[in-house]
């Protein structure tokens, strides 16, 4: 059992082409869960020799979860000889149009130049034989209702009835690692589906305000981690920090309008602690502009500026709601996000939220809070887990807590 995959922007990549080849060879293997000897490279394609028990239908899912992939389809190998492959293209015909689709063409790709007939020349071979053979099936190569696809290549001829998307991107893993700020709703999974299609594998930190946020929030976002583990071919972790003394100290002590902005400058503090520490290159964020009333350039540039030796990705700065809350759907968080659990961030939003925070303001309310010693106790006390590829979260005992870095340096506080 053979699938055919292609990609389109990982051959743009010129130099390094044969490079990112290799790491989506290596991803399509662990997707599948397959030797990577049964994943070939041929001429600007993938094709994987499934096992025999596999289950094809499965295969396609995953591979739609894969990003690097344009597309993937099952083909038919045959011997280089016209007459061989017009068997198979009646089989396929014949399966689609007793279900109802009847109007087709023919795609012929020539990677090999010295086969003695051209591509225009097979496709019309092809196609006569489709009619000849099958009452009610008619070309149209303008609107068809499927594609047979035809590669002539050096070892043999390569026919499929249409392929199934992919998610398309670079392949994971080719642009480092970044750690995304993952809460409990829908926006910030969206984020990091972005950042895995840009070829980030992404691992997660979630901040737990237990009692205020109970072990059912907790369940809930490891379930979206457990969602997104499933477009990635390796381990995911999910770092989750206490914040619950950070956001009593901020509620007693600080002015409303500035809590939330006071308490996500605390976080990315935190947050650039463990990707300083994990070797992540960047941190990654569900914020748009204008979504909220704190989300003002104002207050953006006013937390990041607590970590400006660290590269913040903000993917869905121009999408609106609508288009984010379409794409959770289609990556399969949604219907976990929209759980009546609330997260830290949204039991803390003051009435009036201040809409241009000042950093200088911020940090001598932070000075006079005494907020450092309650950031490292929320880093040493830090839980992790790790998920494989959309399996149940495990527990990790990874004992080493990251440190406080000094904003100007990017070094560990004293």
């Amino acid at each position: 059992m053979l699938i055919h995959v292609r990609y389109d922007e990982v051959a743009l990549k010129g130099g390094r082409r044969g490079w990112f080849e290799e790491r989506l060879r290596e991803n399509v293997a662990r997707q599948l869960g397959v030797p990577l000897g049964r994943v070939r490279r041929t001429r600007g394609r993938l094709l994987v020799d499934l096992p025999a028990d596999a289950d094809p239908r499965a295969a396609l899912a995953a591979l739609g979860r894969t990003f690097g992939v344009a597309s993937a389809a099952e083909v038919h190998r045959v011997p280089k000889e016209l007459a061989a492959a017009e068997e198979i293209a009646v089989r396929l015909a014949e399966e689609l149009v007793a279900a109802g689709r009847t109007r087709f063409k023919c795609e012929v790709r020539r990677a090999d130049k010295s086969f003695p007939e051209g591509s225009y020349a097979i496709a019309a071979r092809l196609g006569a034989r489709v009619l000849e053979e099958i009452p009610g099936a008619r070309v149209d190569v303008h609107e068809p209702e499927f594609v047979i696809g035809v590669e002539v290549r050096d070892d043999a001829i390569y026919l499929h009835s249409g392929g199934n998307p992919g998610p398309r991107g670079v392949p994971t893993g080719t642009g480092g690692r970044a750690l995304c700020l993952l809460s409990g709703g829908i926006d910030s999974p969206v984020a990091a589906w972005f950042a895995l299609k840009r070829g980030l594998h992404v691992d997660h930190c979630y901040f737990h305000a237990f009692p205020y946020t109970g072990e059912r929030v907790l369940e809930k976002v490891l379930s979206i981690a457990r969602t997104l583990s499933r477009w990635t071919p390796r381990r995911v972790r999910v770092f989750v920090p206490s914040t619950t003394e950070i956001q009593d100290r901020i509620a007693a002590a600080a002015p409303e309008p500035l809590r939330v902005v006071l308490l996500r400058r605390a976080m990315y503090r935190i947050a650039d602690a463990i990707r300083s520490a994990r070797g992540h290159k960047a941190l990654v964020t569900g914020e748009a502009l204008g979504q909220v009333a704190s989300q003002t350039p104002e207050n953006l540039l006013c937390v990041e500026a607590v970590v400006p030796q660290t590269l913040v990705l903000r993917p869905l700065v121009g999408l609106d709601k609508v288009e984010i809350m379409e794409r959770a759907r289609a990556i399969g968080s949604y219907e976990t996000s929209i759980l009546p659990y609330q997260d830290c961030c949204s039991l803390f939003a003051p009435r009036s939220p201040e809409t241009r925070a000042r950093p200088d303001r911020c940090a001598a309310i932070e000075e006079e809070l005494e907020l450092g010693p309650l950031e490292e106790a929320s880093l040493r006390e830090l839980a992790v887990y790790g998920i494989e590829r959309g399996g149940e979260p495990e527990r990790l005992d990874e004992r080493a807590p990251p440190r406080l870095r000094d904003a100007a340096t990017d070094e560990p506080s004293e």
